[in-house]
C-alpha cells in the first residue's frame, strides 16, 4: 500500500475518533444548551484554526465573495446537517440517532452517480451495506417511540450530509485545507450570530468546559478529515465512516466500564470487514462515460 494511503487511513481513523468523542460530549449538552451555542463555539474554533494555518492568503479568500458564493451550497448543507443532528440528539436514543446517521454513505453513493458522474463498484456497495448492517446489529434502533420533532431532523441529517459530501468532492481539489475550514465555519458563525440573541441559554461552568472541548475536537477532526481525504482513494475512504462505531464501543468501555455485548462484537466485526474490503487488490471503481474513475465518499466536516 502506498505511503499516502497508509497516512490517509491513520488520519481518517483519528478523525472519526475525535468526532466520536465530540458527539458523546455534545449528547450531554443538547438537553440544556441550545444547538446554536454548540455550533457557535465550534465555528469560532474553526475560524481561529484556519486563520493560523492559512494566514493572510486564507483571510483574503474569505473576503472574496465569488469564492465564498461557489462554496455556499456545500456550507449551507453542512450547517443544516449539523443543526438537524444536534436537534435529533436531544430526542432520540443514541442507537436510533446513529442508525439514521449511518445512512449517509449510502445516500452519498447514490447521489455521486447523477451529480458527479461517479459510479461505485459492486465491492463499494457491499462495503457500505456491511458497514450499515454492522451498525444496526450493534445498535438496534429500538426503544422508546421517538417524537416527530426529533425523528424528522434525524431523517434529514443523512440527506444533508450526503449532499455536502457530493459538493465537497466537487470543490476539494481546488481549495486548501485552511480555505475549506475557514469557509465552512464562516457560514456557521454568521448563522449563529443571527440566531443566538434569541436562543441563548444561561450556561453553567461545566457547560463551558464541555463546549470548549467540543469545539477543539470538532475542529481537529475536520482538519484531519480534509488531510485524509486528499490522500485516500474515495472507495477506500467511504467505509471508514463506520469506524466511529468501533471508537464508540471503545470509549464506552474505557469511560463508563460498559463491556460490549455479543451483538456489539458481531457488529464491530462486520464494520471491520467493511473497512477492509476496499483494501483488497482490485479496482474499486469503473470509469464512466466522462472518464472519471473515482468513487463516492461520505463527509462530516
Amino acid at each position: 500500500m502506498p505511503l499516502d494511503h497508509r497516512q490517509g487511513l491513520l488520519l481518517m481513523a483519528l478523525s472519526y475518533f475525535l468526532y466520536a468523542c465530540g458527539d458523546a460530549a455534545a449528547k450531554w449538552l443538547v438537553v440544556s444548551v441550545s444547538l446554536w451555542q454548540i455550533l457557535a463555539v465550534r465555528s469560532l474554533f474553526g475560524l481561529g484554526c484556519a486563520a493560523v494555518l492559512g494566514r493572510r492568503p486564507t483571510l483574503r479568500r474569505m473576503a472574496d465573495h465569488r469564492s465564498q458564493w461557489r462554496l455556499l451550497p456545500m456550507n449551507l448543507a453542512n450547517l443544516a446537517g449539523w443543526a438537524c443532528f444536534y436537534r435529533a440528539a436531544a430526542g432520540l436514543d443514541l442507537p436510533q440517532l446513529y442508525s439514521l446517521y449511518y445512512l449517509t454513505p449510502l445516500l452519498s453513493t447514490l447521489l455521486a452517480g447523477p451529480v458527479l458522474g461517479e459510479r461505485a463498484s459492486t465491492r463499494a456497495w457491499i462495503s457500505c451495506g456491511l458497514g450499515l448492517a454492522g451498525v444496526l446489529l450493534a445498535n438496534p434502533p429500538v426503544g422508546a417511540q421517538p417524537q416527530l420533532d426529533a425523528l424528522v431532523p434525524g431523517l434529514l441529517t443523512p440527506l444533508f450530509w450526503a449532499v455536502t459530501a457530493v459538493l465537497y468532492r466537487r470543490h476539494v481539489q481546488g481549495h486548501s485545507d485552511a480555505d475549506l475550514v475557514a469557509s465552512n465555519n464562516l457560514v456557521m458563525a454568521l448563522a449563529c450570530a443571527l440566531l443566538l440573541p434569541w436562543l441563548w441559554r444561561p450556561l453553567q461552568a461545566a457547560d463551558w468546559g464541555i463546549l470548549l472541548l467540543v469545539g477543539v475536537l470538532a475542529t481537529l477532526a475536520h482538519l484531519l478529515y480534509i488531510k485524509a481525504i486528499r490522500r485516500l482513494p474515495l472507495a477506500v475512504a467511504a467505509p471508514m465512516s463506520f469506524s466511529s462505531l468501533i471508537w464508540s464501543v471503545l470509549l464506552g468501555y474505557l469511560l463508563w466500564d460498559s463491556w460490549p455485548t455479543w451483538n456489539l462484537w458481531l457488529g464491530a466485526a462486520l464494520v471491520l470487514t467493511a473497512a477492509a474490503l476496499p483494501l483488497l487488490p482490485e479496482r474499486a471503481l469503473r470509469p464512466t462515460g466522462n472518464g472519471l474513475s473515482r468513487g463516492s465518499d461520505f463527509n462530516r466536516e
